[in-house]
């Protein structure tokens, strides 16, 4: 807990050092100290210090400084950190009343979308679903697949996401080992039952991706392979691509009849 708050606050003071850049005033500098520390004793060696730098130099610095500050601050956060970000987005997204109606489809789910593409690694749940049918493919025929699959998870539970009406999200905490992480969640709906959701994210670099989510036990990657492979053991690779265009054709038609109706 110490560790979290100390995060959140580095990071509050940068920002709010941001502010002094783009304000250039005395005052709100004042203010800032004040509100980041009530003791006089930090006023003063914070004054202190400022005083000793030149005054030309001060936006320089400070402008430096938030730049590396705030790009570790966005890219070292811990894996539950990243996951209930991308969470309370999503959700923000959902409950923006401007991104409301089926006349509004398009702008709400590519905004949905956005924030996946930051925290959802695509590539690596599609390797994964495809399990050893993906060795052979070329790199065209990988492109095409990826696609193909992040069109059929957006529209499989972006609509189920859009149903989301308050229920609690409770973070239980994160298991990591080397480059493998597992944020454990759960869901208490409205009959307080609790559904446990666990998040299965890969580190690249210092970014945290989802790689897989578990619902009651149950793993989307290996629901997707099952399917995968059966597909393709009765029709071939080509026939589970040509499936899933159809999915994707069928989807688009659907929304198109959902703005025509409104």
């Amino acid at each position: 807990m110490a560790a979290v708050l100390t995060q959140t606050w580095k990071h509050l003071e940068y920002q709010l050092r941001c502010r002094i850049i783009v304000e250039g005033s005395a005052i709100l500098l004042a203010n800032i100290l004040e509100f980041a520390d009530s003791s006089s004793q930090f006023r003063k060696l914070t004054a202190e210090r400022l005083e000793k730098i030149p005054k030309h130099s001060l936006p320089l610095a400070l402008a430096t400084l938030c730049i590396v500050a705030l790009a570790q601050g966005a890219w070292a956060a811990g894996a539950t950190e990243q996951v209930k970000s991308a969470i309370d987005r999503v959700l923000v997204t959902v409950g923006n009343p401007a991104l409301r109606g089926d006349e509004k489809i398009v702008e709400r789910r590519a905004a949905m979308r956005k924030i996946a593409d930051g925290i959802v690694d695509f590539d690596e749940i599609a390797r994964r679903s495809l399990g050893r049918y993906w060795l052979p493919l070329s790199e065209v025929q990988r492109k095409e697949f990826v696609g193909l699959f992040e069109d059929l998870l957006e529209r499989s539970y972006i609509p189920k996401i859009e149903l989301y009406g308050g229920e609690k999200i409770i973070y239980g905490g994160e298991r990591v080992d080397g480059d493998l992480a597992t944020v454990s969640t759960k869901i208490i709906t409205k009959n307080s039952n609790a559904v446990p959701i666990d998040y299965r994210l890969l580190k690249h670099g210092e970014r945290w991706m989802i790689y897989d989510i578990s619902i009651e036990g149950i793993s989307l990657v290996s629901n997707y392979r099952t399917q995968f492979n059966k597909i393709i053991q009765t029709s071939g690779y080509d026939g589970l691509v040509e499936k899933m265009k159809s999915k994707r054709s069928q989807f688009a038609e659907e929304d198109r009849q959902k703005r025509k109706g409104d």
